[in-house]
């Protein structure tokens, strides 16, 4: 009788535990969705809240930082202590002071940023990323950027051609949610020069793609067999067409704008917006992988 009642006993624990493991992979599966608006320049935007104020920022995944805000947006922060100060390098090459600082709290969609890390640029850092604006015409500034960094806990997806981006923990969890995931392209997702990017191939050539979206156009990069500065070639398109293919699909024909991008590491070749609308981007940060679908449904 007491055997029966130990075996009962060691039978109901092993049911709970089986129970308890099973609704934890339940409940591990995520899919929370956000809207963006994309602004005039054909950015996405997302809204930031500090000390009950708005500040709506650039999504910029060729930032590699938490946030960054302009000085006039950091000036509204009341609450904030400095940290360092540093300098950075632009797209045109030239150097920038930037400065990070310590703040209580930001809000992000249901979830918050507790004591993160952000930097401040200088205005005239975001001035010079508005690139092939004419400098006579007035020019208004995001408030600053959201970088990759506030999304590497959590995996990203991106559907930037219906105005929404998804926090999501898994691939079979997408095709849950209604997308073809079955023809989605795979490829090891590099971060090892702490920017997000990925191998593609064009016809006789392997390149590294810098994953940019705060950067408008698709861009090969020709800098240092270019003359034209990178405002003069944002002025007057000169563009190549390839081939192109990621993780062995074919991606179509791309159309890539030819840039001369000086950058403090080398970059063969940027996705920019252009690429964003049309296609489904899924960044799996935590099995370091990204996945690219066509985006046939774009607005």
């Amino acid at each position: 009788m007491k055997n029966k009642i130990i075996f009962i006993f060691l039978l109901g624990l092993g049911l709970s535990v089986l129970f308890f493991i099973s609704v934890k992979k339940k409940t591990d599966s995520y899919f929370v969705s956000m809207v963006v608006e994309l602004n005039s320049a054909n950015l996405p935007v997302l809204p930031v809240f500090i000390e009950g104020t708005t500040f709506n920022l650039t999504l910029d995944l060729g930032c590699n930082q938490l946030m960054v805000f302009t000085q006039k947006s950091m000036e509204k922060i009341s609450k904030k202590k400095f940290i360092s100060s540093s300098y950075v390098t632009g797209m045109k090459g030239n150097r920038y002071e930037s400065k990070e600082y310590e703040l209580p709290e930001i809000e992000l969609g249901n979830g918050s940023f507790i004591n993160p890390i952000v930097g401040e640029d200088s205005d005239q850092f975001h001035y010079d990323a508005r690139l092939g604006e004419p400098a006579a015409e007035p020019r208004t500034l995001p408030d600053g950027l959201i970088g990759w960094k506030a999304f590497q806990h959590k995996n990203l997806f991106l559907d930037l051609g219906n105005s929404k981006i998804a926090f999501c923990d898994s691939l079979s969890t997408l095709k849950k949610q209604g997308y073809d995931t079955e023809t989605f392209a795979k490829t090891p997702l590099l971060l090892d020069r702490d920017f997000v990017e990925c191998e593609a191939a064009i016809p006789e050539q392997i390149v590294r793609c810098f994953l940019d979206s705060g950067f408008t156009v698709s861009a090969i990069n020709t800098f240092g067999d270019d003359t034209r500065t990178l405002d003069e070639a944002i002025q007057s398109p000169d563009m190549q067409r390839y081939p192109f293919f990621i993780g062995g699909k074919s991606f179509g024909i791309g159309n890539l704008h030819k840039l001369p991008i000086n950058f403090p590491i080398a970059i063969d070749v940027v996705l920019g917006m252009d690429f964003f609308i049309h296609h489904f981007v899924f960044i799996d940060f935590k099995n370091e992988k990204i996945y690219f679908g066509r985006n046939c449904k774009s607005k």
